[in-house]
């Protein structure tokens, strides 16, 4: 017998020991089963095996060091078990060796320097183990290398300078470690890579230019590090890239127009770094693009009409910046837009009607800028909508009744503005709600009943509006409300003792309204309230003991 094949059974147990004694054995694949046990020495009997697949199985135990001893081996996979120990020297014997993947175990300690023995290896995959120490240099004489995955390990030190020497690599992989020092400017000679990862380390320095040069590059993740300086220009010149992140560094200076020459690209991050100057205009022709965040810099000026182009955008994510001016109505071309977010930015002007034409979009966030006009009746169109967010800014007007054709919303967020009149009564049919936020407005008229058929609120806010009346009970009904604010309105009467019926309810804020008489005991003696404020009411008597206890602002 020259094979032994059983792969992707539900084989389970120990395996028979009689298998090691098949020396003519060639090719031994017994992956995708679930036997245990240790992989026995005895396997260094099959010295004519040229594949060995022992991988998806729950082995533990150490690698046996007597895998030296196959010397026709051309392919070792023992992937995804549970085997620990080091990785033994003895597999630098191994010259005929192509394929070396021991990923997806609990390996520890250093990579033995030995494995540059294995001048034929094409593909080295160890990501997903517990490597520690740093990366031999010796790594670099593997010249055949096509794929080198060492991610999501516990490796240290700086990235060799030799890995410059692997120039067959197609894929190189160094993220999720604790990698120190920078990027090696010699990564620059790796001219066929087409991806390459280092992020989740702790790499800094400057981006080397060199990086221009891997104009067959796809892929490069950069984020999670501590890099500074400029994102040098020279990476416009990565043509063939697909997704490029750069999020969570410590970059600075202006986004490269350089880049609007990356039409291919389908993701660009650089989220959460130090960014100033504008948007740049080009970025218009990357119109593939599905995903595009700039959050959490300092990008200021306007938003290039330009970006209207991006027919195929479904992310935009330019929050937490310095933006201003008017929102371009040319945004409303985004339709495959599904997540708009434009807040905490110093946007001025009124909301774009043609917003209404984004029909895709689950999440729009204009909340925290200075956006005034009225709500465009535009925006009942969104039938998609799960989120909308427009808080804190100054827009004014009446709620249009078209929002009531928003029936996967499950948060309205319109607090902090200068809104009038009454809540429309279509709202009722936005049965999805879960949080809806209509506090500091310039809202009148008695509070409707009907908000207590949005059995999903969790959280209702009103607080700092005009609302007069008594408290509906019907709010009764909302089992899962775990945060009321009615604080700041007019309501009058008796504060009503159901409110004690609401077990979920957390958070009760009624202070500067008109309630009289003695507070309920039943509420704070059945609710375990975490944030409870009556203060500047007409209660008389005297208060409940749990009150006392319970109050955090009476």
């Amino acid at each position: 017998m020259t094979s032994f094949n059983i792969l992707s059974n539900h084989f389970t147990g120990i395996l028979p020991p009689e298998v090691w004694y098949l020396t003519s054995l060639t090719i031994l694949d017994i992956e995708g089963n679930h036997f245990t046990g240790t992989l026995a020495t005895e396997l260094g009997l099959l010295t004519s095996l040229t594949d060995l697949y022992v991988g998806d199985n729950k082995f533990t135990g150490t690698l046996p060091s007597e895998l030296g001893l196959l010397k026709s081996l051309d392919i070792h996979s023992a992937s995804r078990n549970q085997f620990t120990g080091t990785l033994p020297s003895e597999l630098g014997l191994l010259t005929s060796l192509t394929s070396l993947s021991v990923r997806g175990n609990n390996l520890t300690g250093p990579l033995p320097s030995e494995l540059s023995f294995l001048a034929s290896l094409k593909y080295l995959a160890i990501y997903n183990n517990q490597f520690t120490g740093t990366l031999p240099p010796e790594v670099g004489y593997l010249t055949s290398l096509r794929e080198l995955y060492v991610d999501t390990n516990q490796f240290t030190g700086t990235l060799p300078s030799e890995l410059g020497l692997l120039t067959s690599l197609l894929n190189l992989r160094f993220h999720n470690n604790y990698f120190t020092g920078t990027l090696p400017s010699e990564f620059g000679l790796l001219t066929t890579l087409t991806e390459l990862t280092v992020d989740g380390n702790q790499l800094a320095g400057t981006i080397p230019s060199e990086l221009g040069k891997l104009i067959s590059l796809e892929y490069l993740g950069i984020y999670n590090n501590q890099f500074t300086g400029t994102l040098p220009p020279e990476v416009g010149y990565l043509t063939s890239l697909r997704e490029l992140y750069v999020d969570a560094n410590q970059f600075t200076g202006t986004l490269p127009s350089e880049l609007g020459l990356l039409t291919s690209l389908l993701n660009l991050h650089f989220h959460n770094n130090n960014f100033t100057g504008t948007l740049p205009s080009e970025f218009g022709l990357l119109t593939p693009l599905t995903e595009l965040t700039v959050d959490g810099n300092q990008l200021a000026g306007t938003i290039p009409s330009e970006l209207g182009k991006l027919i195929s955008l479904e992310y935009l994510g330019i929050y937490n910046n310095q933006f201003t001016g008017t929102l371009p109505p040319e945004v409303g071309y985004l339709t495959s837009l599904r997540e708009l977010y434009v807040d905490t930015n110093q946007f001025t002007g009124t909301l774009p009607s043609e917003l209404g034409l984004l029909t895709s979009l689950l999440n729009l966030h204009f909340h925290n800028n200075n956006f005034t006009g009225t709500l465009p009746s535009e925006f009942g169109l969104l039938i998609s909508l799960t989120e909308l967010i427009v808080d804190r800014n100054q827009l004014a007007g009446t709620i249009p009744s078209e929002l009531g054709k928003l029936t996967s919303l499950m948060t309205l967020g319109i607090g902090e503005n200068q809104f009038t009149g009454t809540v429309p009564s279509q709202i009722k049919g936005l049965l999805e709600l879960s949080t809806l936020y209509l506090g500091s407005n310039e809202f009148v008229g008695t509070f409707p009943s009907w908000i207590g058929d949005l059995l999903n609120l969790s959280t209702l806010w009103i607080n700092n509006n005009n609302f007069n009346g008594t408290l509906p009970s019907q709010l009764v009904k909302l089992a899962s409300l775990s945060s009321l604010d009615i604080s700041g309105n007019e309501f009058v009467g008796k504060f009503p003792s159901w409110i004690g019926n609401l077990k979920t309810l957390s958070d009760l804020l009624i202070s500067n309204n008109q309630f009289t008489g003695t507070f309920p005991p039943e509420i704070v003696k059945n609710l375990d309230l975490e944030d409870f404020c009556l203060h500047n009411n007409n209660f008389t008597g005297s208060l409940p003991e749990q009150v006392e206890t319970k109050s955090t602002c009476i």
